[in-house]
This record gives C-alpha cells, sequence and structure tokens, in this order.
C-alpha cells in the first residue's frame, strides 16, 4: 500500500509539472480587444486589436498577435505587423515612430505612411515629432539601477541633435519644443533655446513649463537643491512660481506657490499659499485666475480650480464668497465671465474630473453615490459636445483615471479623425 501511494504521489506530481510546463509555452490570450467607435457610439472597426493608438493621417497603430501594424479607417491594414511597439504619425512632418523588433537596444526610429524607414532605428526611445521637434535617447542612462531613462536630445526634422536634460523621462521636467523654444538645461538650471540651438533665454532658474500661448511659467527655488539635470521636481517647497515672455523679460513676478500653464483665454490658476505634497488641502480658498497682466480675472478665490480648456470652461470647486452656490466638495463648470455654466446631472451624480479631449469631443467622469447614506461610489465617463456641453453619446463607458493609463483604468480614448479606440474585457473562455 505505502509503495502504491509512492507511485500515485509520484505520478500527481509528474502530471502536474507537465501541465505547469505546457501551460507556460500557452500564449496567454489577451485580457481587453481594441477596436474603434464612431461619434454616435456605434463599433465600425470590430474589437479584434491586442491594444490601439489614435487616428492621425488617416492610419491608426494597432497591435495584433503580439506585434504593431497600422489600419486604416475602414479596418484595412495598411502597414503589415511588423514593429515591437509604434506610435501615432506625427503632422510636421509626417512621421510615425516605431520600434523594430530584433534590433537589439537602439531599436527605435521613424516610418513614412508608406512603412519605410526615413530615419533608421538608432535610438533607445522616441516620441512623435511635435511643430518639427521630436525627443529622442541616445544614450543609456548612467544610473543603470533606473529603467527606461537615458541620456535626451531633442532631433529637428533636418536631423540636427540638441541636448535637453541629460535624462529621458517624462517625470524629468519639461521636455517639448513649443513656439520655437525648446526648456534646456545647464548645470542644474533651466533655460530655453531656439531650434539652431541657441540660448535665448540663459538657464537661471530651477524649473520652467513649455511657451503656451506667449508665455512660460518659471520658478526660482533659494537655495537651487540641483547640482545637475538629472531629477527634477515640479512641487519644490520653497519655489515660487512667475511668469516670462519669449524675451525672457519676467512679465508676472514670482510670487505663486502653484501656477498652470495661461489658457488661449488669456486665464491661468494661480495659489499663493500652496503648500508642495500636502494631500489635504482643508477649507483653503485660495486659488484664483489672473490674466495676462497678472491682476486678478475673476474676483473669487476656489477651493479647487483647474485652468481652461479650449472650449471656453473651467471645472472649478467652492468659492469664498459662496455667491456661485457651489456645495463643499463638489465641483461644477465655470466660464470666463466668472458665471457657472448649467451643466445638467442626474440624480446622486457629481462631476469627478474632466478629461481634455479634441475639438471634436471630450469626457467628463462622473461620480456617482447610489445610496446617500452609505460612503460608495460609482464612476462612469460620457462624452460631450464642446460646445453647448451636452451628452453627443446616449452611453455610459467605464471611466478613466490618470495621465498615462490603459485598460482597465481606461476602456475609451479622444475622438480622433471621428474615430476613437474603446476597449472591451475579453471572455475568460
Amino acid at each position: 500500500m505505502k509503495i502504491f501511494f509512492v507511485l500515485l504521489f509520484s505520478f500527481l506530481f509528474f502530471q502536474s509539472c507537465v501541465s505547469l510546463f505546457v501551460d507556460a509555452l500557452r500564449e496567454e490570450k489577451p485580457k481587453y480587444a481594441f477596436g474603434f467607435m464612431d461619434t454616435s457610439g456605434k463599433i465600425v472597426i470590430p474589437q479584434e486589436y491586442e491594444d490601439a493608438d489614435r487616428f492621425s493621417h488617416g492610419l491608426a497603430p494597432v497591435k495584433k498577435n503580439g506585434l504593431w501594424g497600422y489600419i486604416n479607417t475602414k479596418g484595412e491594414v495598411v502597414i503589415a505587423f511588423q514593429f515591437k511597439s509604434a506610435k501615432p504619425f506625427s503632422d510636421d512632418p509626417v512621421l510615425a515612430a516605431v520600434e523594430k523588433i530584433d534590433s537589439g537596444d537602439k531599436a527605435w526610429g521613424f516610418i513614412d505612411i508608406k512603412g519605410n524607414f526615413v530615419i533608421p532605428p538608432n535610438f533607445y526611445n522616441a516620441t512623435e515629432f511635435r511643430n518639427g521637434v521630436a525627443e529622442v535617447a541616445t544614450e543609456k542612462f548612467k544610473y543603470r539601477s533606473v529603467s527606461k531613462r537615458y541620456d535626451k536630445y531633442f532631433l529637428t526634422r533636418s536631423g540636427k541633435y540638441i541636448y535637453h536634460n541629460g535624462l529621458y523621462s517624462y517625470y524629468a521636467g519639461p521636455g517639448q519644443y513649443s513656439e520655437g523654444l525648446m526648456p534646456s538645461c545647464k548645470e542644474g538650471k533651466w533655460g530655453f533655446k531656439d531650434i539652431n540651438d541657441k540660448w535665448i533665454i540663459d538657464p537661471k532658474y530651477t524649473i520652467v513649463g513649455n511657451f503656451e500661448n506667449g508665455l512660460a511659467r518659471v520658478q526660482i527655488t533659494s537655495p537651487n537643491p540641483y547640482k545637475d539635470c538629472e531629477w527634477i521636481s515640479e512641487e519644490e517647497p520653497n519655489g515660487l512660481w512667475g511668469y516670462i515672455d519669449k524675451t525672457g523679460k519676467e512679465v508676472i513676478a514670482l510670487k505663486f506657490r502653484a501656477a498652470s500653464n495661461f489658457s488661449k483665454d488669456g486665464l491661468a490658476v494661480v495659489d499663493e499659499t500652496f503648500q508642495a505634497k500636502t494631500f489635504q488641502r482643508g477649507n483653503l480658498f485660495s486659488r484664483y485666475y489672473i490674466n495676462r497682466e497678472g491682476k486678478k480675472a475673476i474676483d473669487l478665490n476656489f477651493q479647487k480650480a483647474e485652468p481652461f480648456s479650449d472650449f471656453g470652461f473651467a471645472l472649478v470647486g467652492a468659492d469664498e464668497k459662496n455667491i456661485l452656490g457651489i456645495e463643499p466638495n463638489k465641483t461644477a463648470f465655470l466660464d470666463k465671465t466668472g458665471k457657472i455654466k448649467d451643466f445638467p446631472l442626474k440624480k446622486n451624480e457629481e462631476i469627478f474630473n474632466l478629461r481634455f479631449g479634441t475639438k471634436e469631443l471630450f469626457r467628463i467622469t462622473l461620480q456617482v453615490k447610489p445610496d446617500p447614506n452609505k460612503y460608495e461610489h460609482i464612476y462612469i465617463s460620457r462624452y460631450y459636445a464642446t460646445r453647448d456641453l451636452s451628452q453627443a453619446i446616449a452611453k455610459d463607458f467605464p471611466p478613466c483615471f490618470g495621465g498615462f493609463v490603459n485598460p482597465p483604468n481606461c476602456m475609451t480614448d479622444n475622438f480622433y479623425e471621428g474615430l476613437a479606440w474603446v476597449a472591451k474585457e475579453n471572455s475568460s473562455q
């Protein structure tokens, strides 16, 4: 009997090992399937892809069987599935950043709309071209233990390299070329260069923002905590923000603890008492809007306030004078005259956040409280028209949180060229 149990145990153990080996070899089915819907919410390109990105110049990158290619708005494959990664086509020049398989570490390059490499795959990483300039990683970051961070350069359409700040990371200071100037760093201080690699605004700031609508926000922290350009944080406890123009003139004094970019309407959010890295703001009504002269544009201070969107509204919380009738811990849409925009909400719904979209449609995430007596919330997202804030698609979608997210946190995208990718969860079968 003892021999029988030993043999039985050995057989079961062997069977288990074989099963684990087979499972390891079996390709795991992707958890989500991506397709595209039109502005009515109808799925017009089947949800049969493992991942997807936005349409640009009539093409969208999609992933199938572990590789990326490009389809047109009819769902037809135009550029074959052959890349490890792929990004949308840019406007100037019309190129797309792709990662070639079996090319070692330096696998990123740029292809034209026919799928041919125009700039060979010689980079560790690359972004889309924006206004004729892309960001590329040319050398490995010297701290090997930090993943996906490299020496960073701007690449112009003419093929010229302009040194940025020695760190290829979305979380290491500003990175975009904008309005003819690019933020750049030297010995721990930031300024701006032009496309010819010439300093236009000398590096003297602790951190800077990109130029938008003619002005850039800049910060000086005294003493400067940085000796190099590798680790930069926007939230320095002693930093003061102000604004400069393209000549480097400080047109609005550096006196704010927090400051946003200026919107097209000429307004920015500032805060003189904000404390960095503090989660709870309590009942501080310290955020307000200024105009391009640095003067208060709306005679109200808010507990919460966001920059104005391109369609003319901003999401704000309770105001100090309480003349807008916004309840504590709730938000509403404000127009540039300081008036609340009527926005229909269903019972027990609150505006949670606004996802900045395109001129076609944008998304609002709503917080729903099914039972007013319980601390329980459900989150949903809806698409709205930009001009009148009316609901554009008669359907609710799973919510979207964070800046760089994929399912399950984000199941839909913004609309580009009339289409938006939408994901669904595959069955577990």
